[in-house]
């Protein structure tokens, strides 16, 4: 029996209750969410070291490299469970801290940050999709987008922390360094404690069955069986288990996939920029402004797309929620290809909750679409899109860029700097609302047939 199974053939006790698993993973993911901290002490890491810029971009893809490599850590998440990632946090953490006291050579750092990103990929997953499994449909929703909103703000919380007790201005080496050994002992001795009350719980039956013998004529017990075996059948349409090799040949799965790479991609590209973007339009002194403004809504979007998603799913299936974040995606990048300083505003807030959104609707989506055994490694193969995509829609940007420069000079100033940029990426945007919106509809009559069996289980648990 595998390890997953006897988890769920395992009698129920209080460590093991699906709130437990809950509350657990805000603390597992409040310590994955960590790898996002790299732009806080990136620049303590270039001084003390004494990089070059484009050593420390190696230094940053590294994460970018472990998104894509975390395939591995799906697979040790359906057959492992979730024990390993947190290891992988703080040993990563570790290394690097070690590495930068003894002058480790580059790619040595660079891979210890790729221990971090694999660390924080497998325990995304690793918590996600036990609570995926754990709740009923209704509820899928508002549990995934409460739990990726700790995921999003943790290094909101941590960033503060490190600038205003760790980044001395007389040693900042030392300082980083005990950072670092916090984040590796603490985050990772968390995290482990945190992932022993993660797991996958059986659900309560629906249905009390009699226990009294009853008498039938075999004319009615030859109905009962043909009712059985219909309920069966629409329970396996409805709640597919596709693997890796099935999801690889489903139209929807790659339908997803495009529209993952574009929602995270045409999100990214102005998260990141967005101080570039700024000083360019001649408002450098509203970049911290901005960037909290895409912080806040990145994060209150996430559960408030989850719990709105939920309640109306019998009305709106949750690939029309996605179709909706990349219209409004689409009109966003035309918006600030002509925006003024002070426009940007309305642009940001606008990218930050889109970006939740599509944060929290995949997860649930590779779930409702190809199901929970294989989850995983479903996830992670959809997770590397953005991995790449993301690289791609930076050195665009960077191109377009640079190409409005003056000669000699690394600094653009107006709105032409991103405004090509913009339109492409609203292009792009565009093209991902025709992916999801025909997902949507071919989709739709397996969302409706969920929302069916989800109604008649209501009824019967109400009788």
């Amino acid at each position: 029996m595998s390890r997953k199974n006897a988890l769920l053939s395992r009698q129920r006790c209080y460590w093991f209750n699906r709130w437990f698993t809950f509350a657990a993973a805000f603390v597992g993911l409040f310590c994955g969410g960590t790898a996002y901290l790299w732009g806080s002490y990136s620049g303590t890491v270039k001084s003390t070291e004494h990089l070059t810029q484009p050593q420390l971009n190696l230094l940053g893809v590294s994460f970018y490299f472990s998104q894509v490599a975390g395939l591995a850590v799906g697979v040790a998440f359906d057959k492992l469970g979730p024990r390993p990632s947190a290891l992988l946090i703080g040993g990563g953490y570790g290394l690097f801290r070690f590495g930068l006291i003894y002058d480790w050579p580059l790619p040595c750092l660079s891979l210890s940050l790729v221990l971090v990103g694999l660390g924080s990929s497998g325990m995304y997953s690793s918590v996600v999709g036990p609570n995926i499994a754990n709740f009923d449909a209704r509820h899928k929703g508002k549990v995934v987008g409460v739990l990726v909103a700790m995921y999003g703000g943790a290094s909101a919380i941590l960033s503060p922390i490190y600038k205003n007790f760790f980044q001395s201005s007389t040693d900042p080496a030392a300082g980083l360094s005990k950072f670092l050994l916090i984040l590796s002992l603490g985050l990772g001795g968390a995290g482990l404690l945190a992932v022993i009350f993660i797991n996958f719980v059986p659900k309560e039956e629906n249905e009390k069955v009699s226990q009294e013998p009853t008498e039938e004529s075999p004319l009615l017990r030859q109905d009962e069986e043909r009712s059985m075996d219909h309920q069966k059948s629409l329970q396996e349409m409805a709640y597919p288990q596709s693997d890796w090799l099935q999801s690889l040949t489903s139209l929807n799965f790659w339908l997803l996939f495009f529209s993952f790479i574009i929602g995270v991609g045409a999100g990214s590209s102005v998260i990141a920029t967005v101080g570039q973007l700024a000083e360019s339009l001649g408002g450098s002194e509203v970049t911290a402004t901005l960037v909290a403004l895409q912080a806040v809504f990145n994060a209150l979007s996430r559960p408030f797309t989850g719990t709105i998603s939920d309640l109306l799913a019998n009305k709106i299936s949750r690939p029309a929620f996605l179709s909706f974040a990349l219209l409004i995606y689409s009109f966003t990048h035309l918006w600030l290809s002509f925006s003024t300083a002070k426009m940007l505003y309305f642009g940001v807030v606008l990218i930050g909750f889109c970006y939740g959104t599509t944060y929290v609707l995949i997860p649930v989506m590779v779930n409702d679409l190809f199901g929970a055994k294989h989850w995983g490694v479903n996830y992670a193969i959809i997770n590397c899109g953005p991995a790449g995509g993301n690289y791609l829609f930076v050195l665009l940007q960077a191109a377009i860029y640079k190409s409005h420069c003056l000669p000699g000079h690394d600094d653009c100033q107006g709105p032409e700097c991103f405004r090509l940029f913009f339109w492409i990426v609203a292009a792009i945007s565009a093209l991902g609302f025709v992916l999801s919106t025909v997902l949507w509809f071919r989709t739709a009559a397996l969302y409706n047939l969920k929302q069916s069996i989800i109604r008649q289980q209501h009824e019967k648990t109400i009788n």
